[in-house]
């Protein structure tokens, strides 16, 4: 794997901050540029001969060059308490880097990676199990923290929290895949992480600051979780539940799945069919789960909890047209083409005060190009 210098890592992570850049777009424009070609010039000198998706193309401001942006966006991350860690390096979770389409970098709050080699587990399901089932399912990931085994979820209601919070309390190694930035958690998550924190959960996202939740999300997310871990454990899942895409992953990614079975009941009917085609391991007892990751694990421990994040960016170290258009947006939602009448910009100057401000977690965006003061 690559190692990234540190001024590429603050272009890589400037085409990080644009909604619309992905892995795979930014290995296409790797492959039609090379950073140091294009990281100090201004994005209008040259975006026009690179092939990006439309609505990267429609986002990504002309008047301000690669390192601008990812300098603030790093600067925002550290401000807000989150650390980053770059694909092919040590703080990088290893089995998700040798994924198709792994991120080029994540920000995560907790101790990260650890030291210590280790196996884990990607625990997932509904978020309504059936009730009579929980306890069942505490035991099994009650004892495969106990061998040392680290929990993967997603810190969603119902089997994500039950596999995060008894991990923890277990001692055991969690971490959680969120599908928004690590500063808009939902209260559910908020709730959860101020009671995992300090158990020594890692809470990780590919998704820059400032980005709130979005159905589109969660499916692209799923597969983090899967290539993270070396195997899959499907503890309940209806037929039409959004665990089918973390399956899908799962198999694509070569993670061997094993889950438990329950005739008649509708919401382990996906376990049942998975089980059935020969796709998964019949789950009866934890050492099926310690056999699909391969080994017993090895001695959990519990990290020092992280501090406590910091205050957001201060408005009076922004640009001066950032300035204005954080006040014109003030307690309404203007569209772009409002503020742009408002503020007598033209669309690329305030298309950077937006995105700059986008990035200091000062407002949010909308569907429609509508602007939100956070």
């Amino acid at each position: 794997m690559e190692e990234i210098p540190q001024r590429d890592k603050r272009a890589l992570a400037g085409l990080w901050a644009v909604p619309g850049i992905g892995p795979k777009t930014l290995d296409d424009l790797r492959r039609q540029f090379t950073l140091s070609q294009i990281e100090d010039l201004l994005i209008g000198e040259w975006v026009k001969d690179a092939t990006l998706p439309t609505y990267a193309a429609e986002r990504i401001p002309h008047s301000l060059t690669l390192l601008k942006i990812g300098d603030w966006l790093l600067d925002t991350a550290a401000q807000l308490g989150m650390k980053v860690a770059w694909r092919g390096e040590p703080e990088y979770p290893e089995r998700l880097a040798q994924i198709d389409d792994a991120p080029y970098l994540l920000f995560y709050q907790g101790p990260g990676t650890d030291v210590t080699p280790r196996r884990r587990i990607a625990m997932v399901g509904s978020r309504y199990p059936d009730s009579r089932r929980l306890e069942k399912f505490r035991g099994w990931v009650r004892e495969t923290a106990g061998y040392g085994v680290g929990v993967i979820s997603g810190a969603a209601f119902g089997i994500d929290t039950l596999a995060h919070t008894v991990s923890a309390d277990a001692g055991g190694e969690t971490w959680a895949f969120v599908g928004s930035a690590l500063d808009q958690l939902d209260l559910h998550q908020r709730k959860l992480w101020h009671e995992l924190q300090p158990k020594g959960a890692t809470f990780w996202s590919e998704l820059p600051p400032g980005v709130r939740a979005e159905r589109k999300n969660f499916p692209r997310r799923n597969r983090l979780i899967s290539g993270s871990a070396d195997a899959v454990c499907v503890l309940a899942a209806a037929e039409n539940s959004g665990t089918y895409h973390t399956i899908q992953y799962a198999l694509d990614q070569g993670r061997p799945l094993v889950a438990p079975t329950e005739s008649g009941n509708p919401k382990a009917e996906l376990c049942n069919i998975i089980v059935a085609a020969g796709v998964a391991r019949l789950l009866l007892r934890t050492e099926d789960i310690l056999d699909v990751v391969g080994v017993t694990g090895h001695a959990s421990k519990r990290p020092q909890p992280m501090t406590e994040p910091q205050k957001r960016v201060d408005p009076a170290t922004l640009s001066i047209a950032a300035q204005a258009a954080l006040m014109a947006i003030g307690g309404r939602l203007p569209t772009f083409d409002d503020l742009v009448v408002d503020l007598r910009l033209s669309s690329a100057e305030l298309s950077a005060a937006i995105f700059e401000l986008t990035m200091c977690g000062l407002i949010t965006e909308y569907p429609g190009r509508r602007f939100e003061k956070v």
